[in-house]
């Protein structure tokens, strides 16, 4: 059985599903990844990543809600839920963070820094093939809102 974070029909879930990753796994794909995976927990209010920050790694909402702000302009991010990715673009380009995020409630997430996700690729590549696919198509829609945005 899949664990609660592919019920992505529940009201939580991200809007539209295009921050969502990982649907396409089956259980044991998704237990493969998590035991690649680093849990941690925030408390409502608690910073996670702040911008300028170093890191390649990316972390995916298990539960609670995390939001932002990016360092340029200050202007808020959407309310990412259970299911949705952040700090995919640090993750492939190495380069310093660009937004600030916090927790909104109490959170858990899943990190995934690059030397797992390497460990990761050579043991289960029909998982990291997935997760590469599902983090393009999340820059993507990303780059879309933005576009129709401006």
């Amino acid at each position: 059985m899949k664990p609660n974070l592919f019920d992505y029909d529940a009201p939580d879930r991200a809007p539209g599903g295009g921050d969502v990753i990982l649907r396409g796994l089956s259980a044991a794909e998704w237990e493969a990844f998590v035991a690649f995976a680093e849990p941690l927990r925030y408390p409502a209010g608690a910073a996670i990543l702040r911008a300028g920050e170093g890191g390649r790694a990316i972390y995916i909402v298990k539960s609670g809600h995390v939001r932002g702000a990016l360092a340029q302009g200050g202007a808020a991010t959407a309310e990412l839920g259970p299911g949705a990715v952040f700090g995919e673009v640090a993750f492939f380009d190495g380069a310093p963070r660009s937004a600030s995020l916090w927790a909104v409630d109490a959170v858990e997430l899943l990190v995934l820094p690059m030397s797992a996700f390497d460990k990761l690729a050579a043991w289960h590549p029909r998982v990291a093939r997935e997760l590469l696919l599902d983090l393009g198509r999340v820059l993507a829609t990303r780059l879309r809102r933005a576009e129709a945005r401006a």
